[in-house]
């Protein structure tokens, strides 16, 4: 909520009495109630010194210039500052020293404490502020808000869940890739029953056995054949020992005759047909599977790193959460047009050299308020960086919140100006 300031009990200006101040001679005037109290002239005429009188008077000295009183006046003729506030407070600056001396409405003396925190630096000197680039200010507001270490621990909360989410993102990422180049099984194809090739082998070996034993057969009765005849032979060669080549031919053909029968050979090539088949039953079932298997694995990381970046995102998320509630609940921003963001402080979503001047004077003025705590004015020097219209509506908008505004504003013409100071002096 924008912190506007009160039309009751806030501190401002009722009179500024100013004599022998660095450049200024004698200066009297009374600020408007609300809205802007231009003092004007040229360069070194002595506006900006009226400010410094009225910062040193409220700061307690910490604006106290290295040379406080005036070159033309006499000895003994030091600077001479009376300020006095709409609710009765007086503060006086004065002697060789520069003594300031506060007296309360009810007639009490003391230092600057009297105030209590009433009145803050910032709104007594608005130039840092406005000068400040972006990122400056983010560093004042959040100072003058009370939330800079508090937003220090956030941030780095922040970066690590930063960092999460780019790293789990990146892991998504590449899940995601793989998952997308890994094929998916046919959702038809039928995974056909492993055969047992073992079995179809040992067939085929015993086949082979028996195909071996009849070669080895026919070879010996190959053989014996080639004996017949060469007993035969012999025979026929041999008259006188036909007796015993007989005998020894009825003993061979004995033998023949008791040969076994001579098998009909077996065919391995059905068998070995059905062995190749099985193997490569086999081998489409493993591909299947193993691209069964790849392309689950694959869905299941995939799964799992976009869960990580969604809860890399979810932690992240909670963190800038935090850090916006740290800014809207913690410390009350003066305008809800002022956002921090990235260590930036920007105004409607943009960055502060988007703002019109009167715009920055606003909202620095916003600011100057919202840290005095019951004190309704603030200083500003260097309103020429305004032009007229602009000045107008800063004014307008002064006067609308009740806002005590003093600044000064570079200028030869007295017409645009609440006082015009010429030689350290008032002229008319």
């Amino acid at each position: 909520m924008a912190a506007k300031p009160s039309d009751k009990g806030g501190l401002t200006l009722a009179s500024v009495d100013i004599k022998n101040f660095k450049r200024i001679k004698c200066v009297r005037f009374d600020p408007k109630a609300a809205g802007l109290t231009k003092i004007g002239g040229m360069n070194k005429a002595g506006k900006t010194s009226g400010l410094n009188a009225i910062q040193m008077g409220f700061s307690g000295g910490k604006y106290r210039p290295s040379k406080i009183h005036n070159d033309s006046g006499g000895p003994g003729d030091y600077a001479l500052v009376d300020l006095e506030t709409t609710n009765g407070y007086k503060v006086r600056i004065f002697g060789k020293n520069g003594t300031i001396e506060v007296i309360d409405p009810d007639g009490v003396k003391g230092g600057i404490t009297l105030f209590g925190d009433a009145v803050s630096s910032f709104a007594i000197d608005l130039r840092p502020f406005i000068r400040a680039n972006a990122q400056e200010k983010y560093k004042i507001l959040v100072q003058t808000m009370g939330i800079e270490d508090l937003l220090e621990k956030i941030e780095a909360e922040r970066k690590v869940a930063y960092d999460g989410r780019a790293v789990a993102n990146g892991l998504a990422a590449k899940a995601d890739t793989v998952f997308k180049s890994t094929p998916k099984p046919d959702s038809k194809a039928e995974i056909p029953d492993e055969v047992d090739v073992v079995k179809v082998s040992r067939k085929i070996q015993r086949a082979h056995n028996k195909n071996n034993a009849r070669d080895t057969l026919i070879a010996r009765q190959e053989t014996l054949n080639y004996t017949i005849i060469d007993v035969e032979t012999e025979i026929a060669d041999l008259e006188e020992s036909l007796e015993m080549a007989k005998v020894n031919l009825a003993t061979h053909r004995k033998a023949l005759g008791d040969s076994p029968k001579i098998p009909k050979e077996i065919d391995t090539s059905p068998l070995q047909t059905q062995l190749e088949t099985s193997q490569a039953v086999n081998k489409k079932r493993q591909a299947l599977l193993k691209l069964q298997e790849t392309y689950d694995n694959a869905l299941q990381a995939n799964k799992d790193a976009q869960q990580g970046a969604t809860d890399a995102q979810t932690a992240l998320d909670a963190v800038l959460t935090k850090k916006h509630n740290a800014v809207t609940e913690l410390g009350e921003l003066p305008n809800p047009d002022i956002t921090l963001e990235d260590g930036q402080m920007l105004y409607k979503g943009q960055e502060w050299d988007c703002c019109s001047g009167s715009e920055e004077y606003v909202i620095a003025t916003q600011m100057g308020l919202a840290n005095n705590k019951g004190c309704n004015f603030v200083l500003v020097d260097g309103l020429e960086r305004m032009d007229p219209v602009e000045q107008a509506k800063y004014d307008a908008w002064g006067e609308k919140v009740k806002a005590q505004i003093i600044g000064t504003v570079v200028t030869g013409d007295p017409e645009q100006c609440s006082i015009f100071i010429e030689d350290g002096q008032i002229k008319s």
